[in-house]
């Protein structure tokens, strides 16, 4: 068994509840200047679960120790602690039930491919929100510069052009929605559509407005609400959005682990 490598500290408990047995026998194998943090069970699905105790939790932590194999090997949410620590720098061992072995993880954190599309007049809307998941959620995901690289190539290809290249590598397209969406961004969400790419335009909502020409019956897990309500606040909401994002890439990444 190898424990000493775990700096003291503490630790987010990153498993399935189906492995409690497993989870019990791990904690007796940690040393004590090991603090195990434990998070309540949570018994729904990424689009009904309110995430911001969830990504507090894990960053008030100095690091995270994940089951690997078992139940914990298919739930969502353990990948989901896993990649988001690794993101925000913090430490991550996995245990080997079968072994008990603790081993630092060595992967890098998920690979996020995202489009994000606004219009100008919610310019400084989606800057505070870029903001807040990039520096205080160590969500940063790259900024695509368009323009056209090719002499009589229209800013309008280069846009799909890019669109289809990074669609095709499993991009998501984040549009944020509002009562001054533009007609081009119209345009660009019937584009992603015309591709056969439905399931990766995520509507990002930023005030409580009626869906108009046919995306109301957009999938309801594919439109996110970001707008403050008497439960929940601005940051709440934007933290299920990150949250909502990593379901959809998991699932579109790694289908074969049937993320329960």
């Amino acid at each position: 068994m190898t424990t000493s490598r775990i700096p003291p500290g503490k630790y987010f408990i990153s498993h399935s509840y189906k492995d409690a047995n497993v989870r019990d026998e791990m904690i007796k194998q940690l040393p004590d200047s090991v603090e195990p943090f434990i998070f309540p069970p949570i018994s729904v699905s990424p689009q009904d679960f309110v995430s911001n105790s969830l990504i507090e939790a894990i960053l008030g932590c100095d690091g995270v120790i994940y089951l690997e194999g078992g139940y914990s090997a298919k739930s969502f949410w353990v990948a989901f602690e896993r990649d988001y620590a690794l993101r925000a720098k913090k430490t991550v061992f996995r245990y080997d039930a079968q072994t008990m072995i603790f081993s630092k993880h060595g992967f890098p954190p998920l690979d996020l491919l995202i489009i994000y599309t606004y219009t100008k007049h919610d310019e400084t809307k989606f800057n505070f929100i870029w903001q807040y998941m990039s520096q205080q959620r160590y969500f940063a995901t790259p900024w695509i510069d368009i323009k056209p690289e090719v002499e009589g190539v229209s800013w309008w290809q280069s846009v799909t052009d890019n669109f289809k290249n990074s669609l095709n590598k499993g991009a998501f397209f984040v549009s944020f929605w509002s009562k001054a969406t533009s007609e081009f961004q119209f345009k660009e969400f019937e584009y992603v559509a015309s591709l056969g790419f439905s399931d990766r335009n995520v509507l990002a909502l930023l005030e409580d407005i009626e869906l108009e020409r046919g995306f109301s019956n957009h999938p309801a897990h594919l439109k996110v609400p970001l707008w403050a309500d008497k439960n929940l606040s601005h940051e709440n909401k934007i933290d299920d959005l990150i949250v909502r994002l990593y379901w959809l890439i998991f699932r579109n990444q790694f289908p074969e682990l049937a993320y329960d």
